[in-house]
Order: C-alpha cells, then structure tokens, then sequence
C-alpha cells in the first residue's frame, strides 16, 4: 500500500482504481472521499460506510450517483432452502398380548403332610418307640 499522503485524487475517481486501493483511500485521507463516493467502480459495501460518516460534500457525491445507498437500495437475499426436518419417529405401541390365567390347580384332598392315609413309615434303624404308660 502506497503512504496516505500519496493517493491522488485521481486514482481516487479512476476506475481501474483496484477496491482495496478505494478503502485505503477512503479510510486515510477524508478529503478524497467525495471522490472515491464519485468512482462507477466503487463498491456497494464502501458506499455505505461513506454515506453513514455524515459529511455533507460526501452525501452529495452519493446523492451524484443517482441515489445514496441505504438498505433499501438493495434487495434482501433470498434465504437459504432449509433442509426437511427428519421425521421423528413416533412411539408405537405394542400389538396387545392375549394373556391367559394360569389353571387352577386340580382339587386334590387336604394336605396330609408326607404320608398317605393307613401308611405307617418303617421304622428308623435302632429307633425305639417311647413305652406306653
């Protein structure tokens, strides 16, 4: 980049001014901006920045142009497609199960503990039965 002392005014109002030249230019020495707003070649995002400075002598160029930039000049983008959202998967229940109750256990006869009725055991090897009194 050259020394701000040394823009001109001409390569601020020439064309072929690359746009980083123009933002130096426009950033460095405030009495070239109204000749940087006059520049065909300047760009929307510098024209901004100069139109909110609030110089008069740089309204003026922008106004030159044919209008001073402002967001109305120009138009809202376009927003971007959004992607479908992925459907959720739902919870499902489950298919019901026909449940059946256990069968009832067959009527048998009351518990007699282990022996059946008229079985008397053997009796153990060397058991005495007590004597009857």
């Amino acid at each position: 980049m050259s020394e701000p002392s040394q823009f001109t005014a001409q390569q601020a109002s020439d064309p072929a001014t690359p746009a980083e030249v123009l933002a130096a230019i426009a950033e460095h020495r405030p009495d070239l901006r109204p000749a940087v707003a006059s520049n065909p070649t300047a760009y929307p995002g510098l024209l901004d920045w100069l139109g909110r400075l609030g110089d008069p002598t740089v309204d003026a160029a922008l106004a030159a142009r044919g209008a001073a930039p402002s967001a109305a000049a120009y138009p809202t983008p376009e927003p971007l497609p959004q992607e479908p959202e992925p459907a959720v998967a739902q919870p499902v229940a489950p298919e019901p199960v026909a449940y059946e109750a256990p069968a009832a256990p067959e009527a048998t006869a009351p518990d007699q503990g282990f022996a059946a009725p008229g079985y008397v055991p053997p009796a153990a090897e060397g058991y005495q039965p007590p004597a009857a009194a």
